[in-house]
């Protein structure tokens, strides 16, 4: 007898122990719901992503799982995944048909963009809910505070080069690229006045600063600046700046510059002067040279013409005459004269013949008053 009271109680004991597993695994299905955000803080303008995840922590399947996370104000939802839609503010995810296993999780992620005009640290709440036709639902609830980025960056341009004393024109342009609103932008652009002289401002730009106020996710604002160049040649720098009293991560495009150079001003360079070559008509009459010689028995000099031409017309300017070679005057000596027509040995010979002639009239003279003298 006592065997089989022993046998009875370990046969009780372990039924006792399969009804305990049995009641556990028949446990219903329990949802937790929880959420994030990233990035956090939101960015003011930008794009942010909400991730909405359900997990079954029971012991039997979740059916009909449905999820509705209602955004806050201020934020406007992107592109919905897949089983998922908009209902004023309101996403709803899932729904009859969805199943999730016990120790199983799904997960939603909802892109939102934050509205560009709030301003930092403003609380943006959402509240996310979950249930099941055979579970008790969950809510989480989250706060996500905002903050603003934005990126100004400048661009200086203006002329390669320039004559000296000519003006320069300067283009600055500057342009934010958000996400967020920039507030308070300034440029400066300090022109070297140690050698250039500003000629003009944009209205903008009373002293050397430049106050611009706000400018909105992808606006632009253009400054034009004139300055006169100086009068040496050399190289002029220009390089402007641009600030903002918003939050922002890349300063690496606020400074641009750009460089001109001065070249000097060449005085017209006075043409040559044309020379005249003088026509054949127009050349003077070549100098004859006279030479004076003695007349037989006479007393002074006679100037006879003599064959020396300082200027010819074939090829020889009369005003700048050359020395004959030695060969030449030679040959020139034996040249008859132009006017007497007779050659200088004719001359020679002729002299002493108009002598004797001379001499023997002399005598024949003599002869005959002494024949008349008693």
């Amino acid at each position: 007898m006592p065997g089989i009271a022993a046998v009875v109680a370990l046969a009780a004991l372990g039924g006792g122990g399969w009804s305990g597993q049995a009641t556990a695994a028949a446990s219903p299905p329990e949802l937790r719901i929880t959420k994030t955000v990233a990035p956090d803080p939101m960015t003011t303008g930008g794009v942010s992503v909400y991730a909405v995840t359900v997990t079954n922590t029971g012991g039997q399947d979740a059916e009909d799982v449905t999820i509705v996370d209602t955004l806050g104000r201020g934020t406007a939802p992107g592109h919905l995944p897949d089983g998922c839609s908009l209902a004023d503010q309101a996403v709803t995810c899932g729904g009859p048909g969805l199943t999730i296993a016990p120790g199983q999780s799904v997960t939603y992620e909802i892109p939102v963009r934050t509205d560009a005009s709030l301003p930092d640290d403003t609380d943006i709440v959402t509240q996310a809910h979950v249930t099941a036709s055979n579970a008790t639902g969950d809510t989480t609830r989250l706060i996500s505070r905002t903050r603003t980025m934005a990126d100004v960056e400048i661009a200086t341009t203006g002329p390669s080069s320039v004559k000296a004393g000519a003006g320069i024109r300067y283009r600055v342009t500057v342009s934010n690229s958000g996400p967020s609103p920039a507030a308070g932008v300034t440029v400066e652009n300090p022109i070297d006045g140690n050698l250039t002289r500003i000629t003009g401002r944009p209205p903008e730009c009373p002293a050397g600063n430049c106050r611009l106020g706000t400018l909105a996710p992808r606006q632009s604002r253009t400054l034009v600046f004139t300055a006169a160049a100086p009068d040496v040649a050399g190289m002029i720098d220009n390089c402007a700046a641009v600030s903002t009293a918003s939050r922002e991560e890349n300063r690496e495009n606020n400074r641009s510059c750009t460089s001109t150079a001065v070249e000097p001003v060449h005085s017209p360079s006075p043409s040559p002067a044309r020379t005249h070559t003088p026509a054949p008509s127009e050349r003077p009459a070549p100098v004859v040279a006279r030479r004076a010689e003695r007349r037989p028995g006479g007393n002074g000099p006679h100037e006879e013409p003599r064959a020396t031409v300082t200027g010819s017309s074939q090829g020889q300017d009369p005003y700048e005459p050359s020395p004959a070679p030695a060969g030449e005057r030679a040959a020139r000596d034996h040249e008859p004269l132009p006017m007497a027509g007779v050659s200088r040995w004719l001359i020679g010979l002729g002299v002493p013949v108009l002598l004797a002639i001379g001499l023997l009239v002399r005598c024949f003279r003599g002869r005959e008053r002494s024949g008349r003298t008693p």
